[in-house]
């Protein structure tokens, strides 16, 4: 049977959201099955014919479903994650080390050190609200480690960096992000940002032109995507515990980082610096429209085909996005020829599922940088 998705306004409300958060926000397509009442008939007319059969297999079978409740039980309270901070303190395994920046500490994960000065740095740059960018990244982080310096620096109320308790604006957050890199000793580098962080890395290299090489951008988001429209960010979904919901779940990699990664992101939940920036992130987009990279700074996108539907169809119904997602993406450089794009099979998360792809192309495009 051939299902029809229909799309509700509350589902193209946190589209438009979806673009700057994910994975905080997450968007459902609602299935319209128009042959419900025929299989309902078919299933009444099933029942009917269950006679003796049933009964005398029924005792047995409850017998099993009691047995299955049971090891259902056991393995939610054995995967269930505690919301007590301090539990969680206690759970989560340090990686990367500590630096001091305006008074804070500051976390960064460094990858192929033995490359440093040899070729190339990779200074990652989370989405908005990444819980951990070391472990959702790990399996793309480890290719490219092969063959670059890397350095993930984690801003502050992400990953296992301080939560600041201070304004989130795009001139702090590229400021302490410019003091971690000074402290790292590393004066050239190229910057691989997702999503929001696209926003940031494009100020960033407008304000250090001299140290940026390049600007790889992940499915990142762009001033015009949300149709210039005035929109509102919601925090990440919790359920009636408190605990996280809808996280996703790292490919490819042992359940002991997708443990770790769950016990970061309960710990980071809507903390207070992730709150102030998401309610700053759609200003963000507005106070950009005319911003550009510097021409001479050469920029990689790697972009999702769902986001790249997500725009058509935003198309339809917002005027004021009149370019399609490749399009957004060149038009944020000065010099539009320096401007390679990339859309591959995935959702907003790709460097979950493209690793290896994206690698190639990263690496690609890295030799091309003199």
């Amino acid at each position: 049977m051939k299902k029809q998705k229909t799309l509700t306004m509350a589902v193209l409300s946190g589209m438009l959201l979806a673009q700057t958060a994910l994975p905080l926000v997450q968007t459902f397509a609602q299935e319209d099955t128009s042959q419900e009442t025929s299989q309902e008939m078919e299933s009444e007319s099933d029942a009917e014919s269950m006679t003796e059969m049933e009964s005398s297999q029924g005792s047995a079978a409850e017998t099993e479903d009691a047995s299955q409740g049971e090891s259902s039980a056991e393995k939610s309270d054995k995967d269930e994650i505690p919301t007590d901070p301090e539990e969680l303190k206690a759970l989560i395994k340090e990686y990367g080390h500590k630096i001091t920046v305006n008074g804070h500490q500051m976390n960064i994960y460094e990858m192929g050190e033995e490359h440093k000065g040899q070729s190339k740095t990779l200074v990652f740059m989370p989405g908005l609200g990444e819980a951990s960018q070391p472990l959702t990244h790990k399996n793309l982080l480890d290719l490219l480690a092969k063959k670059y310096h890397i350095l993930v620096v984690e801003p502050f109320g992400y990953g296992l960096s301080d939560v600041s308790h201070e304004e989130r604006t795009v001139d702090t957050i590229i400021d302490e992000l410019h003091q971690a890199l000074q402290q790292e000793k590393v004066d050239k580098y190229l910057l691989v940002a997702h999503s929001l962080s696209g926003i940031y890395a494009m100020k960033y290299a407008q304000k250090y032109p001299e140290e940026v090489q390049g600007v790889v951008g992940m499915d990142t988001s762009t001033p015009m995507m949300n149709g210039f429209m005035d929109m509102q960010h919601e925090e990440a979904p919790v359920d009636d515990s408190g605990a996280a919901t809808d996280l996703p779940e790292i490919p490819d990699v042992d359940d002991e980082v997708n443990e770790q990664y769950k016990l970061i992101a309960q710990l980071n939940l809507n903390n207070e610096d992730v709150a102030d920036e998401s309610e700053r992130s759609n200003q963000v987009l507005l106070d950009n429209k005319d911003e550009k990279i510097p021409a001479g700074i050469p920029a990689l996108y790697l972009l999702a085909q769902d986001s790249y539907e997500d725009i058509e169809m935003r198309r339809e119904f917002m005027d004021k996005i009149t370019e399609d997602w490749e399009e957004q993406h060149v038009s944020m450089s000065e010099n539009p020829d320096e401007v390679e794009t990339h859309v591959l099979e995935g959702d907003h998360l790709i460097y979950m599922t493209q690793y290896e792809e994206m690698a190639r192309l990263i690496d690609e495009f890295a030799q091309k940088i003199k």
